[in-house]
């Protein structure tokens, strides 16, 4: 029984880990293409939802778990890490690319937002898992099609701010890139991918 058991889970690892992998080749190959390429566009489309997808996939939280409790975990577990990385990125520019800021490149290691940042994902992550343990909260207190109501309509609404955030004209007080504005820590991502992390949590 208990053979059966390490077997199940070892499959079950081995399925998760070969689409993460599937899905961050996916992602490689993306940065790689031409910009304007339909291949390039296709993978966009399907490779940043698959990842989210994995990751809610993965999402756990204990019932009696504090908001406050569950963010130290997640600053421990992705926040660090992912500052670390920043400082090794702007380190190796700064070095590398004498004509680097080292205050441009901090600014974008405190704000976390899109211009060619390798850690994206990771600040977005970190936010949209704030946002799970808010959405989850939420919706257990109703039961039944209560219950599915307020996560679809969740979702709805997470959606049409995040389609409406993008709307908004280039402005000076926000960071923007490519032409869109873009919150600090890729929270309008966030929303965009919340519907994708949660479906595969539930």
């Amino acid at each position: 029984m208990e053979q059966n058991s390490v077997s199940n889970t070892s499959k079950r690892m081995d399925w998760l880990d070969t689409t993460r992998g599937f899905a961050m080749l996916l992602v490689f190959w993306g940065h790689i293409a031409s910009r304007s390429s339909v291949f390039k566009n296709a993978i966009y489309c399907f490779s940043g939802p698959l990842l989210f997808f994995m990751s809610g996939y993965l999402f756990r939280l204990k019932p009696a778990e504090s908001f406050g409790s569950f963010a130290k975990k997640k600053i421990k577990s992705i926040v660090l890490p992912c500052t670390a990385l920043c400082i090794v990125i702007i380190l190796f520019s700064v070095i590398w690319e004498r004509s680097t800021s080292p205050l441009w490149m901090t600014k974008l290691l405190i704000l976390q937002t899109r211009p060619s940042w390798p850690t994206w994902y990771m600040a977005c992550l970190f936010v949209l898992n704030l946002y799970m343990f808010l959405f989850v909260r939420t919706t257990e207190r109703f039961d039944g099609k209560k219950r599915l109501a307020a996560i679809v309509g969740i979702n709805l609404a997470a959606v049409a701010l995040g389609l409406l955030f993008y709307a908004l004209p280039v402005s000076e007080k926000l960071p923007w890139y490519d032409g869109i504005a873009c919150l600090p820590w890729n929270s309008d991502i966030a929303l965009m991918a919340l519907p994708f992390f949660s479906i595969a949590y539930y």
